[in-house]
């Protein structure tokens, strides 16, 4: 990978926005062979319709030793304060924590070791990666971990599928979201560490659309009630970030293992399960209407996950989006702007290599 220097003696990982399309397939779909398991992968990831603005998600898939492999994704948050070494280079700590795990983990001696265990849980990897995280964000000028506003982090939820124990182990921070696909139902492996602190914005945002008689949208539009907003955000920062009872998020910091803020869990792989999805809080915000349940969803998003066909052109994120810009006033789904970067990562099995197991298409 692309090393670049911030200042003359600091030397940190770094490739530009304009460079991720030739190091980072964003849109595949492959097949890979787990000992007694095939496994279909497709992913697909956009950014915002923001202009100017690289993508601050990414997807984060690799092969984690014999018989297993990650399948992950990886939502940007950005630090409350300006980071230096990366002003410099024009772009957010929100896409350099995302791209920098996605794309430069698979080279550090800690993802070797992990393939070399004999056991392995998604648990052991985002532990892992959290401290790799935080040798590796201190090599940059502007980020310092006695302050946490200069800190970026990230929304996260990996999927280790485990083929020789035949589970999925699931580690998971902040509003990313996993589900398991089963021929009869969605069931959702993840917990939304952040949803009471969207929704006390949302509610904020509501009041005071109320209040002055205008849309979501208006009151976003005008900056003496956006500021309103912003400063709910800036509070709600400082209480949820990888503090006690608050939002874990993956940042390098190690309260979020000290709080036990990473959340997990597991789901044996059984002939009905058919896989697993794993997407954004962008690619789920279409879904999200006022009354729709959280499980109608996700069963939405997952059928639409195979009605348009992921990694394969089929215009699933593009769908969202559109679905996103025909509710111009945030009427139906309650948002802060016009759509989010989003990113999905589908996992189909084949179930056909298991034994006795009847043998499911994809």
């Amino acid at each position: 990978m692309a090393v670049a220097e911030a200042v003359p003696g600091q030397k940190y990982w770094f490739v530009s926005p304009d460079q991720i399309e030739d190091v980072l397939e964003h849109s595949f779909t492959k097949r890979v062979n787990l000992i007694d398991l095939g496994v279909v992968i497709r992913q697909e990831t956009r950014g915002s319709s923001v202009s100017g603005r690289p993508n601050e998600d990414s997807p984060f898939v690799i092969p984690m030793g014999k018989g297993r492999e990650l399948v992950s994704v990886l939502d940007g948050a950005s630090s409350r304060k300006a980071i230096a070494g990366l002003e410099v280079r024009g772009v957010s700590g929100a896409y350099y924590i995302s791209h920098l795990v996605s794309l430069e983990f698979v080279n550090s001696e800690e993802y070797r070791e992990l393939c070399n265990r004999e056991t392995l849980t998604a648990g052991d990897v985002m532990r892992t990666v959290n401290r790799w995280l935080f040798e590796n964000l201190n090599k940059v000028e502007g980020i310092n971990y006695q302050d946490i506003l200069s800190v970026p982090g990230m929304a996260a939820s990996f999927c280790l599928i485990d083929a020789p124990n035949k589970v999925v182990t699931v580690a998971h921070v902040a509003d990313t979201t996993a589900v398991a696909i089963y021929t009869d139902r969605v069931e959702i492996l993840t917990f939304n560490q952040n949803q009471k602190f969207d929704d006390e914005t949302t509610a904020l945002l509501e009041s005071l659309a109320r209040e002055y008689g205008l849309t979501p949208r208006q009151v976003l539009a005008r900056p003496e009630l956006k500021a309103l907003v912003k400063a709910q955000l800036v509070d709600s920062f400082g209480r949820k970030t990888n503090v006690p009872d608050g939002c874990g998020i993956l940042d390098g910091m190690p309260q979020l293992e000290e709080n036990n803020l990473i959340y997990e869990n597991k789901a044996e792989i059984t002939p009905d399960m058919l896989g697993v999805i794993i997407v954004s809080d962008g690619a789920l915000q279409p879904y999200l209407k006022k009354g729709v349940p959280l499980e109608s969803a996700v069963k939405a998003l997952a059928d639409d996950s195979a009605k348009y066909p992921v990694g394969e052109g089929g215009g699933f994120l593009e769908k969202g989006r559109e679905d996103l810009l025909a509710d111009p006033e945030y009427l139906e789904v309650i948002r802060l702007k016009d759509n989010d970067d989003a990113t999905l990562v589908r996992v189909d099995f084949l179930h056909e290599e298991m034994g006795s197991a009847p043998r499911w298409l994809c």
